[in-house]
């Protein structure tokens, strides 16, 4: 095994683990009283911080890293479907983050910092992982 493809499946490794600990989250947030107080808490806090407008922009500015990585990977014909794929994606993930709020969803926190996570990490496999080492 090489370097790239070690580092593509620690990558899909904590994308796996990241997917899960949001439905985990989402999960006994809907039936733990003790995750609920938690989550109102951290998100009362959260909102008072200014948090939400921080993570939609870093959400638009993933979508956007998309758009170009779909550019250019249409322009050299590597992977343009899997691109197109994340760039639909983040777009559904920045809408839902826009349209919800932590009041109606307690986990909305977690969900948009897995989903960022997530995203980041297929960001860097699309590009840095197809370039030669």
């Amino acid at each position: 095994m090489n370097i790239k493809s070690i580092i593509k499946l620690v990558g899909t490794l904590i994308q796996i683990l990241g997917i899960l600990f949001a439905i985990t989250i989402y999960y006994l947030s809907r039936s733990r009283m003790g995750i609920v107080r938690s989550l109102t808490y951290r998100n009362s806090v959260y909102n008072n911080e200014g948090l939400r407008s921080i993570l939609i922009y870093l959400l638009i500015f993933l979508t956007i890293s998309f758009v170009f990585t779909m550019v250019i990977n249409y322009k050299y014909k590597v992977n343009f479907k899997e691109t197109l794929a994340f760039v639909i994606l983040s777009s559904l993930i920045t809408i839902a983050s826009i349209n919800l709020d932590s009041d109606t969803l307690l986990s909305y926190y977690v969900l948009v910092f897995s989903s960022i996570v997530i995203l980041t990490i297929q960001l860097i496999k699309l590009n840095l992982l197809k370039r030669k080492i």
